[in-house]
C-alpha cells in the first residue's frame, strides 16, 4: 500500500457503497475486512508482514469477498455462533465476522500447502 492510499478495508467498504449498500452495510463490511486481514497478520505471518489478495465479486445484492493469504497454513477453524468466553485463546474476530456477514466460511488454500482463505458474503439491499 503506498503512502497517503486508503487502507483496504476503506476500499472494500467504498466498493460496496457503490455496488448499493448504505452506510451502516458498508461499516460492516469495513469492520469485518479489518478482523480477516488482523487474522492474517497474526496467524499467517506471525504479527508480520506478507501478500494478502482481497477478491469482491458482486452479484445483484450478494457482495462476497475473499480474503486469502500465502503464510503458514493453519487448521481452517469454523465460525463460532457463540461468543468466545475469556481466557479462550482467540477466535472473537472470526465470532464478529460471523456475526456482521450473512455467510463466512475458513477455507485452507490447496496451493503448495500455504494460505487460508477467508470467504464473506453480505446482502447488500
Amino acid at each position: 500500500m503506498q503512502r497517503g492510499s486508503a487502507p483496504p478495508r476503506k476500499l472494500i467498504a467504498s466498493v460496496a457503497q457503490l455496488a448499493g449498500a448504505d452506510s451502516r452495510t458498508a461499516s460492516e463490511i469495513e469492520l469485518a475486512v479489518g478482523e480477516a486481514l488482523n487474522n492474517a497478520h497474526i496467524h499467517a505471518y506471525e504479527r508480520g508482514v506478507g501478500p494478502v489478495q482481497i477478491d469482491v465479486v458482486v452479484d445483484g445484492p450478494q457482495f462476497t469477498m475473499v480474503i486469502h493469504d500465502h503464510g503458514a497454513p493453519v487448521a481452517p477453524p469454523a465460525i463460532p455462533k457463540e461468543s468466545p468466553g475469556e481466557g479462550s485463546g482467540g477466535g472473537r474476530g472470526l465470532y464478529l465476522i460471523g456475526q456482521l456477514m450473512d455467510d463466512a466460511t475458513v477455507e485452507r488454500l490447496p496451493h503448495e500447502n500455504r494460505g487460508t482463505a477467508v470467504r464473506m458474503m453480505k446482502k447488500l439491499f
